[in-house]
């Protein structure tokens, strides 16, 4: 309730509010769903970036939901074939009305962005991978700062594979460098439209 309240007083129109992660034991799985309301509320854009509570969320509606694959096939209660299946139940939560955006990432094998107008895919170049740990936090981080400058979602995707890939790159937990981002960014490929 007190995290609810702070969002409330300290959230001006516009601004991006970010659910990211597991909910801690005893919050509820409904907490996503309130926490998006009131983001439609603020007029703000909610991105959910989570495993738990992904249901009621979507219910509520988001802008933006992000999943990795095996987190899509759990929320759908299926198997998910990458990228087609991904594609067609992320244009069903659109039309529906669950959510403007929806990401999904596979890995190597990119991430998949879907909106009412477009279908995109983008592959990662390939890096030394040092570490995965943080790469799908940076992957948000990296979509929130693009989405944040006013960069169009396809074009804030770029930048988010870009963080992720650059952030496999660094040790242990350190997150990624400036000047990797900047390298990668310059590596990629073209965005494949589905």
């Amino acid at each position: 309730n007190a995290l609810i309240e702070r969002l409330r007083q300290c959230a001006p129109p516009g601004s991006l509010i970010v659910g990211s992660g597991s909910l801690p034991p005893g919050l509820g799985e409904d907490f996503w769903a309130r926490a998006a309301k009131l983001a439609k509320a603020l007029e703000c854009r909610f991105l959910l970036d989570s495993a738990h509570g992904v249901s009621g969320a979507l219910d509520t509606g988001l802008f933006l939901l992000r999943q990795n694959l095996d987190e899509l096939c759990s929320v759908s209660g299926r198997s998910i074939t990458w990228p087609d299946e991904a594609a067609e139940w992320s244009r069903e939560q659109i039309k529906r009305g669950a959510c403007e955006v929806v990401v999904v990432t596979s890995g190597a094998d990119g991430a998949l962005l879907v909106t009412e107008h477009e279908r995109v895919r983008l592959t990662p170049p390939r890096v030394p991978i040092r570490s995965a740990v943080g790469a799908g936090d940076s992957f948000m981080g990296g979509l929130c700062l693009g989405l944040a400058k006013g960069e169009r979602p396809h074009d804030a995707l770029r930048l988010a594979v870009a963080t992720a890939a650059a952030t496999m790159i660094t040790p242990a937990t350190e997150l990624c460098l400036r000047e990797d981002v900047d390298r990668v960014l310059e590596q990629m490929g073209a965005t494949v439209l589905l």
